[in-house]
């Protein structure tokens, strides 16, 4: 069985790391240095990154999370079964790309997706209830599968939301 999921997000969520940690050495990346201020290196376009898990052949793809790569972003999620969306939870006023990119590719290509409260180790981090409580009140997303806290440099963390994933898209 073969099976696409997206992993998106706002720049500098973790999406990068959350792939590159899931997948090691079969993992194909785009990083360069950032011209913004955000982060050091940044995804130009998208990475790719191939796991075989529990029988299941799986492509993930990192989306860069900024809004001008939004036309690439509707072509990879083409086919895609899923997709988990990270958050930062030490930049929430960041928070407002990662909904843009719901939106737009849930237009294009509805299906089910989980959020990921990420860096979830830092100590700036926010809490889970005031992450929950600002996607819910203050971005108003709705028809998410579950809201998961992670850390995208520990496998365990990843392996926890993409299972999770996984065994909503089957049914389970």
């Amino acid at each position: 069985m073969f099976m696409k999921i997206v992993v998106g997000g706002h720049i500098g969520a973790g999406k990068t790391t959350f792939i590159k940690t899931l997948v090691g050495k079969d993992f194909a990346g785009t990083e360069r240095r950032a011209t913004d201020k955000v982060k050091e290196k940044t995804t130009v376009g998208m990475d790719v990154g191939n796991l075989l898990m529990s029988n299941i052949n799986l492509s993930l793809i990192g989306l860069a999370g900024q809004s001008r790569f939004k036309e690439l972003w509707r072509i990879c999620a083409k086919g895609a079964k899923g997709y988990i969306f990270l958050f930062d939870s030490t930049q929430p006023k960041l928070w407002e790309g990662t909904k843009k990119q719901i939106e737009i590719l849930l237009k294009g290509n509805p299906r089910p997706f989980i959020l990921a409260l990420n860096k979830r180790d830092l100590p700036d981090a926010i809490s889970i209830e005031e992450g929950e409580r600002i996607i819910r009140e203050e971005l108003k997303i709705e028809g998410y599968l579950s809201i998961v806290p992670t850390v995208a440099l520990r496998k365990d963390s990843v392996i926890k939301a993409l299972n999770l994933l996984i065994l909503r898209l089957m049914g389970r």
